[in-house]
């Protein structure tokens, strides 16, 4: 009887490797970048935080790290701070603020994977004495193996937006896809919250979005993307919760590849 108690555990932990492995073999995308807008946060009410919607965001996204998946989120600052509205304040200044803002969204979500008992680790573009520590591209690669990353400070440069450091981080994590969360459903040719016509697309080439000009990322980040042939999703937030069958390539939203 000892001898059977004593393997119990041996025989669940082979069956939760077993399904982990075939999890990991099935998922289209092994590690992920979420680009997440500081917008997304406030969840269209005011001031600047829904704290409990930011749980139940971070709740989706340890759904799948729950299966193995390697995630880091790019947040946005503009639940804090818009520049491009302002202007009282000299645009290198506004940045900066906005470098800030995003500091402080990253620091907001690492405590909603707290409270969820999940591990996760907050990274910068700039090192701030006794706050954050910056890291190399190789100790990326080690901890996002035990983490969720999150990213706050953009670039650190000024006039580069918070897209341009997903495709930046995307690059030197060799993250398989970007998915960006927004508030429409995928890549259209016109604003779909002005043109009733505007027409989705749910396959589109890199190079078709830098043709036509397409709002949908900066062009800075689309052509480090196409450099480095990293595919991009876009998707509404409110799918979050199909995160893992866009992982097995079910598709809902918008793919930007080659």
């Amino acid at each position: 009887m000892d001898y059977i108690t004593h393997k119990i555990p041996l025989l669940i932990n082979g069956i939760f490797f077993v399904i982990f492995k075939m999890v990991g073999e099935y998922m289209k995308y092994n590690r992920i970048l979420l680009k997440l807008s500081g917008e997304a946060l406030k969840n269209d009410k005011d001031g600047i935080i829904d704290f409990e919607y930011v749980l139940k965001l971070c709740s989706e996204i340890k759904k799948i790290r729950d299966l193995g998946i390697e995630i880091a989120i790019v947040v946005g600052g503009g639940n804090i701070w818009r520049g491009r509205n302002n202007t009282y304040i000299n645009s290198d200044v506004s940045d900066k603020i906005g470098i800030l803002s995003t500091t402080i969204n990253s620091f907001i979500i690492d405590e909603a994977f707290k409270k969820l008992k999940t591990n996760s680790i907050v990274l910068n573009s700039l090192e701030i004495e006794r706050i954050i520590s910056k890291v190399s591209e190789e100790e990326l690669k080690t901890l996002i193996k035990n983490n969720i990353l999150i990213f706050g400070g953009g670039t650190g440069e000024v006039g580069f937006s918070t897209d341009t450091a997903a495709a930046i981080y995307a690059k030197e994590m060799d993250a398989d896809v970007i998915i960006k969360l927004t508030n429409v459903d995928g890549v259209y040719d016109k604003d779909p919250k002005i043109s009733e016509d505007a027409k989705l697309y749910k396959n589109i080439s890199y190079q078709e979005v830098l043709d036509k000009n397409i709002k949908v990322m900066d062009k800075t980040s689309i052509e480090i993307s196409m450099k480095n042939q990293i595919p991009i999703i876009v998707t509404n937030i409110k799918t979050l919760n199909k995160l893992d069958e866009f992982l097995c390539g079910k598709l809902e939203g918008s793919l930007i590849s080659l």
